[in-house]
């Protein structure tokens, strides 16, 4: 049998082994511990941005919200600052599904790719 046991205090999982043929008392003196650091090292990735429009006057602009708390607000003020400054030709404003089913991000995310030449979201909290 293996219990596992995670002590909530540290970010270490404890893998109790214990033989199911032995006696109880033969499973307290006997049962192994291992333990797991979940740390490593980290292993830096470089990502580069994706391409910029020069402008963003006459684009298509999306808007994605995650629908955590306070996402809408925040995604509010943004395209209320974005549309001070831009004369955009559309403005998509979606939002994440509240249950997600599988497949229905990545139609809505390659709705947006095709339909936006730009795409704002956020996260609130």
């Amino acid at each position: 049998m293996v219990a596992f046991i995670i002590h909530h205090s540290l970010p270490i999982l404890f893998i109790l082994h214990i033989d199911v043929k032995l006696g109880e008392a033969a499973n307290a003196a006997m049962g192994k511990i291992e333990i797991l650091d979940p740390y490593s090292e980290p292993k830096p990735q470089l990502h580069s941005l994706a391409p910029r429009p020069g402008d963003l006057n006459g684009k298509v602009i999306g808007i994605l919200d995650n629908t955590k708390a306070n996402a809408a607000e925040v995604l509010d003020e943004i395209q209320a600052k974005l549309m001070e400054r831009f004369s955009f030709a559309e403005v998509i404003r979606k939002s994440q599904p509240p249950h997600r089913v599988e497949g229905t991000m990545t139609s809505l995310l390659a709705e947006l790719a095709d339909r936006c030449d730009v795409v704002v979201t956020g996260v609130g909290d």
